[in-house]
């Protein structure tokens, strides 16, 4: 993971990239996102990591975003971008850079080894990581200054409170794009040195069991999704399959992002405490 993100970062700086560019990451729900996001840290590009527009509704947002933040990158996966949705990403994408300044293609799946290691940038406190922005959904994406310090500290905050160790196992299912996948899902592992092993939100919403199963298989300690995400476990897996699964590994099965019923949580436990 670490040469993957080396390359990432050797290909940004091969790009021009410098201090404080800018870069907007869509989510293509693989490897890639993950390594994209990594390599920007390094080199000390600020980041932004949004879905991609496969309809007109996020084509617009996607453009919201595109202006704001005024990004010189945008970083996707070429191959996955020509599958989406009969190439519809693709062609959302070109109209956008119709309404949009041009921006530098950088492919996640097109990037090549490092011919020598990249220099880590170091990152000061007051440093600016990355821009979160809102959904959008009541007025147009704010967007949210992410500094070194706020991400150190909110690692720290979630490392105390949860009574998390070094190098434990993780699973998270959770979008990249969404602040609870980004910092609980992969910034989070790596803070802690941990084993992080990540799925595409799609395969989870298809079969919750795939989420369950991977905290048997990789003993998983910590691991966690929104409300919906337990009673979707609860509606959605057969009792005859409950024999496959062993979570006895957990010690922290988080829940956030939307409205927390305690309803849910008694029956995500009754029904899975065997």
């Amino acid at each position: 993971a670490w040469r993957h993100a080396m390359d990432m970062a050797s290909e940004l700086r091969q790009q021009g990239a410098k201090k404080g560019d800018r870069a907007i990451i869509l989510s293509m729900q693989d490897s890639g996102t993950v390594y994209a996001i990594w390599g920007c840290m390094i080199v000390g590009v600020i980041f932004t990591v949004i879905p991609p527009p496969i309809d007109d509704g996020k084509l617009d947002r996607f453009i919201s975003v595109l202006k704001s933040c005024k990004p010189r990158f945008l970083i996707s996966n070429e191959s996955l971008e020509k599958q989406s949705d009969t190439d519809v990403t693709s062609r959302l994408l070109k109209k956008a850079f119709l309404q949009v300044v041009a921006l530098k293609r950088v492919y996640t799946d097109k990037v090549l080894p490092a011919a020598a290691p990249i220099e880590l940038y170091a990152h000061s406190a007051e440093d600016l990581i990355y821009l979160q922005y809102t959904s959008g959904s009541t007025s147009s994406p704010k967007g949210v200054i992410i500094t070194h310090g706020n991400i150190m500290a909110n690692l720290d905050s979630i490392a105390g409170h949860m009574r998390l160790r070094e190098n434990i196992p993780t699973v998270s299912w959770l979008p990249p794009f969404h602040d609870m996948g980004l910092v609980g899902g992969i910034l989070t592992p790596l803070h802690l040195g941990c084993l992080c092993v990540t799925m595409p939100p799609m395969a989870f919403l298809r079969q919750p069991l795939c989420w369950l199963r991977a905290v048997t298989h990789y003993r998983a300690q910590l691991t966690g999704g929104p409300n919906f995400a337990y009673d979707l476990c609860c509606d959605r897996i057969p009792e005859d399959r409950l024999r496959e699964l062993d979570l006895s590994s957990l010690s922290v099965c988080y829940c956030g992002s939307e409205p927390i019923r305690l309803k849910t949580i008694r029956r995500f436990l009754e029904r899975f405490s065997s």
